[in-house]
């Protein structure tokens, strides 16, 4: 990436810019159904209310569920 940064530098200042700054998600097929679950939880807690406790639980039953349907690979 160094010849990448010393013909753009530019974008060594970008990627400066982003280093601790980012998370990797994890690498499981079920993360974007879960990551969906989740955030319609937390829209519907901040457009509706209701017991940020319940929600929580239900969200990881939703997310326990999920996880189920997907197959692991044999190992």
């Amino acid at each position: 990436m160094q010849a990448a940064f010393d013909d753009f530098p530019q974008y060594g200042a970008a990627w400066d810019l982003i280093q601790g700054e980012t998370k990797v998600e994890p690498q499981i097929a079920s993360y974007d159904a879960i990551r969906n679950e989740a955030k319609a939880a937390f829209d519907t807690l901040l457009s509706s209310g209701g017991d940020v406790e319940t929600a929580l639980t239900d969200l990881t039953n939703a997310a326990n569920e999920i996880m189920a349907t997907f197959e692991v690979a044999p190992q």
